[in-house]
């Protein structure tokens, strides 16, 4: 018995005795791995189209194709020909493609259309103004008026109207519409016909001027041996000319024969028969140059008075107070050619007064 209880160490002995070197049985510690988890599965959708759309509508609309995308708008708005301001106008994503549901969505605003600055193109060409608005993508329309001061075809006014401050210019969005008004001329159903006053008194020209619808203008005297002492011998705009309702007309009424000795008919070359005339029309479109003669008629005679090679800037500067040089005294009309082509209808009125050479 007692080698058995030894063996399986059944009874303490106690420290005392002889055996204290028995090894103890080990300890056995079970760890319990943990289960493998599993990733989570992402699904693809098709992204929605979101461009023409306003930015609320566009993040429901992506919301709904997918809970899990991370929406994010552009740091800046663009300019956009195509979408107004406010819209979306890119998204990274075209429509269609098909990604992750938890993928991030960067989507562009509109800003609209690029502001422009509306350019001054009054008392321009139609054609010049038209083709330098279309060149900065505005739409154009056209709008005909009559007008007394702005040549037929020339740009009167735009709409919207131009700056007037310099500092503060009309800006419009790209695009945008502009109106030109442009002349067609004077109405000719509102002009009145320039009666002729040569030869008539004073009081009869100012009666004759307030039956056709016309002012007198000034009224200056002058010697003429043409018209009798008292009598209209010149006006400023010729007998038949069709001008606005009221205009002015100046006249010059006679004193009679000057007391300078009458020219020598036998010697006429001791005097040059000199008038002044100022032309106040362009013929030329800006950029435009061309050969300019003035012709002058006188008692049935015409003449040549002036030929140079001019350009559009040159009026009407160059055209103020022109000396005319006739045959003999009295008054002329003066006809401008452009390229030996006449110049429109327009003619104007001259009077010439004899200067000893």
């Amino acid at each position: 018995l007692f080698i058995v209880a030894r063996f399986f160490n059944i009874f303490d002995w106690g420290k005392g005795g002889k055996d204290t070197d028995i090894t103890p049985v080990p300890t056995i510690t079970v760890t319990v791995s943990p289960e493998p988890t599993e990733e989570p599965i992402v699904d693809i959708v098709k992204v929605p189209k979101v461009v023409g759309l306003d930015r609320d509508t566009a993040i429901n609309t992506l919301q709904l194709a997918s809970p899990l995308f991370t929406i994010k708008l552009a740091d800046e708005k663009e300019y956009s020909d195509e979408y107004e301001e406010g819209l979306v106008m890119k998204q990274n994503y075209p429509d269609g493609t098909e990604i992750p549901s938890n993928s991030t969505i960067i989507l562009t605003i509109s800003a609209g259309a690029e502001p422009i600055e509306l350019p001054d193109v009054y008392n321009r060409s139609y054609e010049q103004a038209k083709k330098q608005l279309e060149d900065l993508d505005f739409k154009v329309e056209r709008k005909d008026e009559a007008s007394s001061e702005i040549g037929a075809e020339f740009v009167i006014r735009t709409i919207p109207e131009r700056a007037t401050d310099p500092k503060n210019p009309v800006i419009l969005k790209k695009g945008s519409t502009v109106t030109l008004v442009v002349s067609t001329g004077p109405d000719v159903s509102a002009l009145k016909k320039v009666p002729n006053l040569l030869g008539k008194t004073e009081e009869q020209a100012k009666q004759e001027l307030l039956a056709a619808g016309l002012q007198k203008g000034a009224v200056s005297y002058i010697p003429s041996s043409e018209y009798a002492k008292g009598t209209v011998c010149f006006q400023n705009t010729t007998a038949g000319e069709l001008v606005s309702a009221d205009t002015k007309i100046d006249i010059s009424i006679s004193t009679g024969v000057e007391s300078t000795p009458i020219p020598d008919v036998s010697n006429p070359e001791e005097y040059n028969y000199i008038g002044k005339v100022t032309i106040t029309e362009n013929p030329f479109e800006e950029g435009e140059s061309g050969d300019v003669y003035l012709e002058l008629e006188q008692d049935g005679e015409v003449m040549q008075v002036m030929s140079e090679y001019l350009s559009y800037d040159d009026f009407p500067k160059a055209f103020k107070n022109i000396k005319v040089e006739g045959i003999r005294e009295g008054d002329g009309i003066v006809r401008m050619y452009i390229n030996d082509v006449p110049y429109s209808d327009s003619s104007w009125s001259v009077h010439l007064k004899p200067e000893k050479k």
